[in-house]
């Protein structure tokens, strides 16, 4: 009759009638309550996470135009792919920013670590805005787009590990998943805003504006995002318990505990982030491509489609496999369910795309896929942080996040794409998928599954 997961708790509406004491019963209310500051809190954690996701959607529209006032050459695609190698170096500093941001959280504190987090973000998207092009400063623009991407990168990569923890260890124990779940759901959130915010500059502003200023207005739309995130985190300050989370210890070598006493646990988170990244990749990528370009008589809108329709469902999807997790007495079992459903359906997916004669069938393995996804990256997240060391956690869950994102996620599009293109095989990138969800497989296996109190 009380099992609800947002609202106050009326302790003096609950009674004795079973003869419970009214001192357990208050325990039991402050396990299963979760107020609206906290899911205020959560929403703020959740939106740095997604801008560097909205960095990138913004960069497929506008990278053209980035190259050409940054990197100059005479042949366009040269500039257009050093700026996109110039965009990706921010995947480089995220493991040095899970690490150090990591321990800093897990020696001064989370939000402490989750503020200086949105300050470097911030810093990073404002050089990007604000940057002069190559033929009023020459070099140093190349040099100062490098130094924000590094900053960006620093910054999402130490905020995912800081954001985590700080969600667990916040959260009543029995609603750990549909907080983190609901965390997770920012990173759908961004892809949406990117992908439209870049169809609605292209629509209102002439070709020349979107040249001139128009992709720095877009970039220039996630710094309230940043704002936003800064402020509410910024309340949390004076507010108990959260701000009691992780305290201050400056005696505490978390890189040197990490790396001395929990490589068993980099390991397997880092290899867990196959199955998290590398489906979803290799289909937004080529998917879109391959279904609107080659074997569907259809438009090109199948390309914003594909990756809309699987954000959509992220957000939809994540806080409800939380709420499900929630109700399990384990996560390893819904996790390993999920992957060897990814797995099949991957491959199912590639393996019958050209025999598709319609995009309803790519469609629905597409939710399949995304639903797979969002259940086992809720229940893995749950299962990785629970498992990991309390004063470790920031920096332990944090690293092996930027390590696997950049070792799968960052090479899957390039990876899917050479595979289809040597072997002229759709199927190959199925058998690339069912590769990296058998590593994950093999590590949720490893992964001791525990309960922490705190």
């Amino acid at each position: 009759m009380f099992d609800f997961y947002i609202g106050h708790f009326d302790i003096e509406s609950i009674g004795d009638a079973k003869g419970n004491d009214m001192a357990d019963i208050a325990d039991m209310a402050r396990d299963r309550c979760i107020t609206p500051q906290l899911l205020h809190a959560v929403f703020a954690t959740s939106l740095l996470n997604g801008l560097a996701l909205f960095d990138l959607a913004v960069f497929a529209f506008f990278g053209a135009m980035i190259g050409d006032q940054l990197f100059p050459f005479t042949e366009p695609m040269t500039s257009l792919l050093l700026a996109a190698a110039t965009f990706g170096v921010g995947l480089f500093a995220r493991p040095l920013g899970g690490l150090l941001l990591g321990a800093y959280a897990d020696r001064r504190g989370r939000l402490p670590a989750l503020v200086l987090s949105c300050w470097l973000a911030t810093l990073g998207t404002a050089m990007i805005v604000l940057c002069p092009t190559y033929e009023r400063i020459g070099l140093a623009a190349p040099l100062i787009f490098v130094v924000a991407r590094l900053l960006q990168g620093f910054a999402v990569g130490g905020e995912v590990g800081v954001a985590a923890a700080w969600g667990i260890e916040v959260a009543p124990p029995s609603r750990r998943g549909f907080l983190l779940g609901c965390q997770l759901a920012g990173h759908g959130l961004a892809p949406i805003l990117g992908a439209s915010l870049g169809i609605l500059l292209s629509s209102a502003l002439l070709p020349a504006q979107l040249f001139d200023w128009g992709w720095r207005l877009a970039f220039a739309m996630g710094l309230p995002l940043i704002g936003v995130a800064y402020y509410l985190r910024w309340k949390l300050r004076a507010r108990a318990p959260f701000n009691s989370i992780a305290a201050q210890d400056d005696q505490r070598e978390p890189v040197a505990q990490t790396f001395r006493h929990h490589r068993a646990f980099l390991l397997c988170a880092t290899m867990l982030m196959g199955f998290r990244t590398v489906p979803h990749y290799a289909i937004v990528s080529l998917i879109p491509q391959y279904v609107g370009g080659r074997s569907v008589t259809g438009s090109m809108g199948i390309g914003l489609l594909v990756p809309a329709f699987a954000a959509v469902l992220v957000i939809v999807l994540s806080p409800v496999a939380g709420i499900v997790i929630d109700k399990l007495p384990r996560r390893k079992p819904l996790l390993l369910v999920c992957i060897g459903g990814t797995a099949i359906a991957g491959y199912l997916l590639f393996a019958t795309v050209t025999r598709s004669g319609s995009a309803a069938l790519p469609l629905v393995a597409i939710a399949s896929i995304t639903a797979l996804i969002a259940f086992g990256e809720c229940a893995a997240t749950v299962l990785l942080l629970e498992a990991a060391p309390r004063t470790e956690r920031a920096t332990a869950y944090g690293t092996s996040y930027a390590i696997g994102a950049g070792i799968f996620g960052s090479t899957a599009p390039l990876a899917a794409t050479v595979l289809m293109k040597s072997t002229a095989n759709p199927s190959s990138v199925g058998w690339y998928v069912l590769v990296c969800s058998l590593l994950s497989a093999v590590a949720a296996v490893a992964v001791k599954e525990r309960r922490l109190g705190r």
